[in-house]
């Protein structure tokens, strides 16, 4: 991190994948950054649920809705507070997707 900071990924990839949300998190860091992005794999059932739910239908405009960001980033604070985070250690940003990594 731009702080001098190092950040282990891996620690907090294998945390975050513990939210009923994601499938397959990814943390990405700079060293010329102040933060860190985590890139998730959602759970396409726990998304079709939420879907029904608000009577959503298209995937890519569900994937921008601001409600469900919210509630996927309320989780993500929850397991960094449960796990004693620092600042740093906290995406700062997100992007969500439905494809699967390869």
């Amino acid at each position: 991190m731009s702080q001098g900071e190092y950040i282990a990924p891996e620690k907090l990839e294998n945390v975050y994948v513990q939210s009923p949300w994601i499938m397959q998190p990814w943390i990405h860091a700079e060293s010329t950054q102040d933060f860190i992005l985590l890139i998730a794999v959602l759970d396409p059932v726990k998304v079709e649920q939420y879907a029904k739910d608000n009577s959503l239908t298209n995937d890519a405009a569900l994937l921008e809705t601001l409600e469900l960001k919210k509630l996927v980033f309320a989780d993500i604070k929850q397991l960094a507070n449960e796990n004693k985070f620092n600042p740093l250690e906290r995406p700062y940003n997100m992007h969500l997707t439905l494809e699967a990594f390869t």
